[in-house]
């Protein structure tokens, strides 16, 4: 991934990193929920991993959506049609992308699986567009259970949690206060080649190294000591819920691939 397909990539995330879709009779979907990842898929077979700060407010008649990206927040309103059992339509009735393009019905599928859902759409293929664009976009997002008369339905905005070289993320991680991210763009041509190679597919979730040091390592220069910490997500799990018993399942197949004395931490928290 380059600067240029990173670019790209952000004109995208307005549309597509919210969860516009509703069903008046399915009262499952009338919720809050918060996206916590997105994978694209394109033609070549190639998969991209992303994250956006975004919700998606579902009431009877309308779908609310607001994003938090670098430069602020983003928010628009859409209608929709429920066309079959797992099928939408929605259109876009006023809001931030309203003034760049004239309102036109989009299809899309979903699925409600307890409290995660995962919405599957198909970015239409524009004359106008910059390549490349997605054939495919899986969004999977968690229900958000506000307190009673508590309005929780908004982007988390500031985080210690960055995803890539973006500045914005909707995950909830717990960092120590001794540790600061690295805004970094790893997939940068002039970055580590190693880091990308430990990245491979995986969905990045942040770069954090001890307080203090943040800029040195952003830069290049590794610090004596280490210190460094790479999250990622495994690739293999993709846009699903994992449940508890899947979760101890997908650590011993992990413990095996890579070999008991390899792990060092073994702490589900």
């Amino acid at each position: 991934m380059n600067r240029a397909l990173i670019r790209s990539l952000s004109v995208l995330l307005a549309p597509l990193g919210a969860i516009p879709l509703a069903d008046a009779n399915d009262l499952n979907l009338l919720s809050c929920w918060r996206s916590q990842n997105m994978d694209q898929y394109y033609s070549d077979g190639k998969v991209i991993h992303l994250n956006s700060d975004c919700i998606s407010e579902v009431s009877l008649k309308q779908i609310r959506t607001e994003c938090q990206n670098a430069s602020g927040s983003v928010s628009n309103l859409y209608t929709y049609e429920i066309t079959a059992p797992g099928r939408y339509v929605t259109t876009l009735s006023e809001g931030s992308a309203a003034a760049k393009e004239p309102p036109q019905p989009r299809p899309g599928e979903y699925v409600v699986d307890g409290e995660w859902l995962m919405l599957t759409t198909f970015p239409p293929k524009r004359a106008n567009a910059q390549p490349p664009l997605p054939d495919k976009v899986v969004n999977l997002a968690v229900r958000v259970n506000a307190p009673s008369g508590k309005d929780m339905c908004h982007p988390r905005g500031p985080s210690k949690i960055r995803v890539g070289g973006g500045a914005v993320s909707s995950l909830l991680l717990t960092v120590p206060k001794t540790y600061a991210p690295v805004l970094k763009d790893p997939f940068d041509p002039l970055a580590d080649p190693h880091l990308r190679q430990a990245i491979n597919s995986n969905f990045l979730i942040g770069q954090f190294v001890p307080a203090g040091s943040e800029k040195a390592w952003a830069e290049g220069i590794r610090m004596q000591g280490g210190g460094y910490v790479l999250v990622v997500e495994d690739y293999r799990i993709g846009s699903r819920p994992i449940r508890p018993a899947d979760f101890r399942q997908y650590k011993a197949s992990v413990k095996h691939d890579m070999g008991q004395d390899k792990v060092s931490c073994d702490d589900e928290k």
